[in-house]
């Protein structure tokens, strides 16, 4: 009887033990959900004031128009914020990852050659 209630107690220690390991896992699962949920509303935050400052809204039209949906802007006659708002949310969308990586890259590169003294003369963009 005694070694049955030993065995018992034994069960009961292992079966808390990973009780408090599993609460533990899905707290820090949910710190870290939300600190990604926090970083999201930072990135969106910054993508709009970087568009807000360093943009005016013949550019941010020809991004767009690059990602294909210029035509939409134009039609429902957006304002810039608005404009800000519909990139800001194309470009957080992870099917659209792709084209967004690939559209910055293109426009580093038309920046620094338009930074070039030689080259700045051939870039009209």
């Amino acid at each position: 009887m005694n070694e049955e209630m030993q065995q018992s107690d034994e069960n009961i220690v292992i079966s808390m033990d990973t009780s408090i390991e599993i609460k533990k896992e899905v707290f820090y699962m949910n710190k870290l959900n939300d600190d990604f949920a926090s970083e999201d509303i930072i990135d969106t935050s910054m993508y709009v004031l970087n568009y807000n400052l360093n943009f005016n809204v013949k550019q941010l039209l020809q991004i767009c128009d690059y990602y294909g949906i210029a035509k939409t802007m134009r039609q429902q006659k957006c304002n810039k914020d608005e404009i800000i708002m519909m990139l800001v949310d194309f470009e957080a969308s992870e099917e659209n990852s792709e084209i967004v990586t690939k559209r910055q890259l293109l426009w580093y590169y038309v920046n620094e050659l338009k930074n070039d003294s030689f080259m700045k003369k051939y870039i009209f963009f």
